[in-house]
């Protein structure tokens, strides 16, 4: 610990020393020597760094035993017997430092008029001394501090009695109930002192002290220090216990744990200069005061102090944690004290750590409130560099393809963000950069100091005899020296013109190689074929680290193909573009490629502007498609979408659907999708003018399946085929989505069982035999009687039993599912568990897998229900709502109700204003009410809409009014779309390991209290606890997560932040769940599986949908951006 400047300790422990000269004698000078005398009180402040002079005159002849003489002075003095100051007296001196009581025992016998001589040549110490002289006067308290009574802290809990005389102590104790323990006290003249902190503490950690508690101390066998004789016993003293203070529980990089050496300077990119502490709540929006201290402390020249928070490098982020940025600044012995002595130590101060209330948190460092110190060993980075410049790949800088630096460093490595080419080009200064990612670095074999850095010239034009200059930029090295000017490359340019950006060749071959098409050679593209390549080379492919293109129907406006990036070259140094499915080119119809390049994928994600832009021209090859004029009326606007069905069946013996057509059709095929690529054919019956076909559902179809897909082709009497919404040419089919949630499943709550009377609700044993998962998708809600939300659902657990913990293939058939709020007040409840929270039957694995159908459970509490006066059902109901408006009341209990407009409901609002409702009527039956705000409300917060007492009348009797108020909670959530960048970003990657998220609209984040998790496409669920600041510490506002392995195996994977999960500037929880996807696979497989299937394919939803029944690769195009099954795998199509 790092101890404050020119603290003393007694000003640590509260000691004061104040007195009154109004009975003093002398001046206390030689001529004039103070005249001590019983009571008096004589200041020495007047003789700071003079001598002092006193004399006592015993005041009468002495005939009994006990009489003494007590001085008690802040100055060190000598007695003596004599004016000469030769003899010295016979006394007892106690006390090590200031003050120092003196007393000396005048026997029986002496005469009046005896003296005692005091002297001391040079006085320090200020303050008063004070005289007593007699038999002795009865010990007593004068007073305690902090006062008797008062709240005693333990994060300041420093007790100090004073007494009238030199005491003694033999015991003390502290009682907080029945628990008694020992203290440790100190005696130091008058005063009696008792730090504690630490004992206060452990009885707050056992939980045998809480806030409000009565804290006794008692001091024991107190006596005269002098004459133990003169005894006050015991002295009891009673606090109130205040709440237990906030406590540092973890502590990163200071000494011993992770930053054992203070550098003279450190970089922005090191991670071990940031001091995190952790507390264990939050800490209060006012940062605490942070200082380096460095040099001779007692030096008002040679000293040094540095406020860290007023310059902004102290944050509290996730509202609990310090952090403290000692980086990026030079502090070397010469820039921060006038000597440059290098002293050896840094001091680090944190003062006023205070709680979310204000109050100090615990700190075990003497007479530090809220405070802590550190102190690191301090070392002066030494670095020296030696470069060597030269070009490769040519002699001068207008032929060379690349500068190579080879730098020699001792101390560390430098780091820079890019290369800076300056040039002249019609007699205009330019600048061309390389950014940090297209320089490559590796270490000198030869040379183990010594890395070799290849620098490619970037495309630029220059003027002929100008001069180009080469220079790092943002070099930062280990000393925090500018060394810039030391790495300097000039060269000498005839005049280079730069590269016009344009594609060089465009060729497509098929997989097999039997097809090769010329994109650039003039003739009609008939498509660009599945699973076959385009291989590209530009006149820039050297500057060029990340190649985009796609293609755009020039005709219609539409995009055929969209964007896709290339980050890998060939061997040859150029680029080869995969074609996943065949994208069919029409003839009249003129197609655009556009190609657009970065240097780094950077650059690209960072939406920096290309490099190269250019883009090829070609018209389509293939006839369009002609369909029949006729086309579907009924069922209309088809969703082609499993979630949002087109038909909703009621029960099994519903199993019929009408297909409606604008004139006469055939229906050649009719069949339900099964999954896994099985299919049922349908019954269809045709009514007489052949305009509507019945498609009847197999009824054991009806009993198994929760969503049914029935897909139908028809033609028209002419034999064209009816253009359907899923797929094209001859197999366009219609397909329909049907709603068959009445065969999902239902879960059993377990314990406690449906129906059941408990004590309290806050954990739920939900199980099904076959295997149960959440989902994390919404949330389960507790109801009460007037279907208020009293809790919601925060964590699930599995239960795994005895003897199954290491058994991988154990299949979870019971969870606990934990809520936000323990629900103890009786009454009435109603669980109800959302659609889709839950995963069901797990045995059946793949596409069987079932979410659970809505159901509700009940409970009661016994005891005292809450009963309001009035049973009211109200629109909207309480809850999360995205708005507020109008409220549609109905009393249940009456047959007719009124207004009274004596008193009108309230909305308070989210900053506690209260909005009086005075636009209020009647609603559409005799026992409804309604009220309506006068401006809609979106703004997120919580709401409370109170129908007061004496508000509504009820069954037409002016008498009969409510006689409570009732209450409605209402949340609206920011919905607000936040922008997050996650590293590896969402699609296709090849294993997933590490995250690094920014969340780009925050200043600041730190993890929060839910779990985030990764979830296959099994329904596996893996929590990820292994929670950090993101690698680039220079962003607040990034984070990481580490899952517990490497994950390389094919799938699908979303990773879910669920609200809650995250914690903003100031304190600010999450308010949506974040969700990434990603897969796990290569791309290229679908079209060979397309193949291997005689160039068909069924491809379902990832519910086990199926969205297409035997197409080729072309009708592949039509599907909608998302996750799909084809042929049995997982592929997003985007």
């Amino acid at each position: 610990m790092f101890c404050v400047r020119s603290l003393m300790f007694m000003a640590i422990l509260g000691f004061s020393l104040v007195g009154s000269d109004a009975y003093a004698k002398g001046t206390g000078t030689k001529d004039d020597p103070f005249i001590f005398e019983d009571g008096g009180s004589y200041s020495l402040d007047g003789l700071k760094n003079k001598p002092v002079y006193a004399q006592f005159v015993v005041p009468e002849d002495v005939s009994t035993d006990g009489v003494k003489l007590e001085v008690v002075s802040p100055q060190d003095m000598g007695i003596y017997t004599d004016e000469t100051h030769q003899t010295e007296a016979v006394y007892n001196r106690t006390g090590s430092f200031s003050p120092f009581t003196y007393t000396i025992d005048i026997p029986n016998g002496t005469k009046k008029g005896t003296t005692y001589y005091f002297y001391e040549s040079f006085v320090m110490n200020g303050g008063n001394i004070t005289v007593s002289y007699g038999q002795g006067t009865p010990i007593a308290l004068k007073n305690v501090t902090p006062a008797d009574g008062s709240t005693l802290s333990a994060s300041s809990a420093y007790v100090t009695w004073t007494f009238n005389k030199n005491v003694r102590v033999s015991d003390a104790t502290m009682k907080v109930g029945s628990t008694e323990v020992g203290i440790n006290v100190m005696t130091q003249g008058y005063f009696v002192t008792a730090d504690l902190k630490a004992t206060m503490l452990k009885m707050y950690n056992e939980g045998t002290l809480k806030a409000d508690d009565e804290v006794v101390i008692t001091l024991k066998g107190v006596c005269d220090a002098n004459n133990t004789e003169n005894v006050l016993d015991e002295v009891v003293t009673t606090y109130k216990a205040a709440a237990k203070p906030l406590l540092l529980v973890s502590e990163t990089n200071v000494p011993g744990k992770g930053l054992d050496n203070f550098m003279s300077y450190f970089a922005p990119n090191n991670t071990n200069a940031l001091v995190q502490l952790e507390f264990d709540g939050s800490l209060n929006e006012t940062l605490p005061v942070v200082k380096l201290v460095y040099g001779d402390l007692e030096s008002e020249v040679d000293y040094y102090e540095e406020n860290l928070t007023a310059a902004g490098m102290v944050k509290v982020l996730g509202g609990n944690m310090l952090v403290i940025d000692l980086r990026d600044k030079v502090r070397t012995p010469d820039v921060m004290v006038p000597s440059g002595t290098n002293y050896g130590i840094m001091g680090l101060q944190i003062l006023g750590v205070k709680d979310a209330e204000g109050n100090f948190a615990y700190s075990d460092g003497s007479g530090s409130l809220g405070s802590f110190f550190y102190n690191f060993p301090y070392e002066v980075v030494s670095y020296e560099l030696i470069p060597e410049i030269s070009l490769i790949g040519g002699q001068t800088i207008d032929d060379a393809k690349a500068v190579e630096l080879w730098i020699n460093e001792k101390g560390g490595n430098m780091a820079f963000d890019g290369v800076q080419f300056t040039y002249t080009y019609n007699n205009q200064e330019g600048v061309a950069e390389v950014s940090r990612e297209q320089v490559t670095a590796e270490a000198d074999p030869d040379d183990a100091d010594a890395t070799i850095y290849t620098i490619p010239v970037p495309n630029f034009s220059t003027d002929a005899n100008s001069t180009v200059i080469v220079t790092l930029k943002n070099m930062v090295c280990p000393d925090g020296v500018d060394h810039s000017d030391e790495i300097i490359a000039t060269f000498k340019s005839a005049g280079r013109q730069a590269a016009e950006a344009k594609v060089l060749s465009a060729v497509m071959s098929s997989a097999d190689g039997s097809v090769t098409v010329d994109l650039m050679g003039g003739v009609p593209v008939a498509k660009l074929i599945a699973d076959g390549n385009l291989d590209v080379t530009t006149s820039m492919d050297d500057q060029i680290g990340v190649l985009q293109y796609k293609v755009t129907n020039k005709t219609t406006g539409e995009i055929v193909k969209s964007v896709a990036d290339k980050s890998e070259k060939t061997k040859a140094g150029h680029w080869q573009f995969w074609i996943p499915i065949d994208y069919v080119l029409y003839t009249e119809n003129e197609y655009e490629m556009e190609f657009k390049g970065w240097a780094t994928t950077d650059d690209k994600n960072y939406d920096k502007d290309p490099v190269f832009v250019s883009t090829i021209s070609f018209m389509g090859g293939t006839e369009a498609y002609k369909y029949s004029p006729v086309t579907l009326v009924s069922p209309a606007d088809l969703h082609f979408d499993s979630s949002n069905p087109d038909v909703i069946l009621e029960d099994a013996t519903d199993n019929k659907v009408d297909f409606v057509f604008s004139d006469a059709v055939t229906i050649e095929k009719a069949f339900v999708l099964l999954g896994m690529g099985n299919t049922v054919d349908c019954a269809v019956s045709m009514s007489e003018d052949n305009k509507t076909a019945t498609v009847e559902i197999p009824e054991w179809v009806m009993t198994e399946y929760t969503s049914i897909g029935m897909s139908i082709l028809a033609k028209d009497m002419n034999g064209l085929v009816v253009k359907g919404n899923n797929g094209e040419g001859d197999a366009s089919y219609i397909t329909v989505y049907c709603d068959a949630k009445f065969n999902l499943p239902v879960p059993e709550m377990v314990d406690p069982v449906d129906g059941s009377t408990v004590e309290r609700i806050n954990t739920i044993k939900f199980g099904y035999s076959k295997g149960i998962q959440p989902t994390w998708m919404g949330k389960i809600e507790i109801l009460d009687k007037m279907r208020n939300v009293v809790a919601t659902s925060t964590d699930v657990t599995n239960v795994i039993p005895a003897g199954q913990e290491d058994n991988w293939d154990y299949i979870v058939q019971e969870v606990i599912v934990s809520f936000n709020n323990e629900i103890t007040a009786g009454g009435n409840y109603t669980v109800v568990v959302p659609e889709g929270f839950f995963n069901l039957d797990l045995q059946a694995q793949g596409f069987m897998v079932k979410n659970n159908r809505e159901c509700s459970f009940y409970l009661n509490i016994e005891g005292d229900e809450p009963q309001p006066s009035m049973n009211i059902s109200i629109a909207p109901a309480p809850g999360v709502v995205t708005s507020l408006k109008d409220f549609d009341l109905t009393f249940n209990d009456y047959a007719s109700c009124n207004w009274t407009y004596a008193e009108m409901p309230t909305l308070t609002t989210a900053e506690g204003e209260v909005i009086t409702i005075r636009n209020v009527g009647w609603g559409d039956g005799d026992n409804k009410l309604v009220c309506s705000l006068a401006e809609e409300i979106t703004a997120p917060g919580t709401y409370t809409l109170t129908i007061p007492a004496g508000a509504v009348t009820f069954n037409d009797d002016p008498d009969n009014i409510n006689t409570e108020a009732q209450s409605f909670v209402y949340t609206i959530q920011d919905i607000t779309t936040e922008n997050v960048t996650i590293d590896p970003a969402e699609g296709v990657v090849e294993s997933l390991y590490v995250f690094n998220i920014t969340f780009d609209d925050h200043s600041e984040a730190a993890w929060g209290s839910g779990i985030p998790t990764l979830t296959d496409d099994k329904g596996n669920v893996t929590k990820i606890t292994n929670q950090e600041f993101g690698d680039d510490f220079s962003k607040w506002n990034q984070l990481k997560l580490t899952l517990p392995e490497k994950v390389t195996a094919e799938g699908t994977y979303t990773l879910l932040l669920p609200i809650g999960s995250v914690s903003f500037e100031n304190g600010v929880a999450s308010t949506q769940d974040y969700r990434f996807v990603y897969t796990i696979g290569t791309p290229s497989g679908i079209a060979n599986i397309i193949g291997a299937n005689g160039g068909k394919a069924d491809v379902y939803t990832v519910n086990g949908v199926m969205v297409m029944k035997g197409v080729d690769a072309s009708a592949l195009k039509t599907l909608k951006p998302g996750m799909y099954i084809i042929n049995g795998k997982t592929y997003m199509l985007k």
